[in-house]
């Protein structure tokens, strides 16, 4: 199972998504970020997802894997397209 968090305006994380790895993978058994989205994108009509992992913690993967995105995004948190991750919202002043 791959995870996509579903961006909206000025990069916040309105909604999240699951696809199944067989959506995600090329006939040789190879999983692509792309193909999930162009899933996403064909299911859902929304163009803008970003792949993450619920593995990813404060840039650390639990299982000794590659990170994804320094975060495992929730609905409100925020992409910086810049940096490449996902980080909680900004508070409030």
């Amino acid at each position: 199972m791959a995870h996509y968090a579903k961006i909206g305006l000025n990069n916040e994380v309105i909604g999240m998504s699951a696809v199944a790895t067989r959506d995600c993978m090329t006939e040789g058994g190879i999983e692509r970020e792309e193909l999930g989205l162009a899933h996403l994108q064909k299911a859902t009509g929304h163009q803008t997802w970003k792949k993450c992992s619920y593995n990813t913690i404060d840039g650390v993967h639990i299982k000794g894997k590659t990170p994804l995105r320094v975060n495992f995004p929730s609905v409100g948190d925020y992409y910086d397209s810049t940096n490449d991750i996902f980080h909680p919202p900004r508070p409030v002043d």
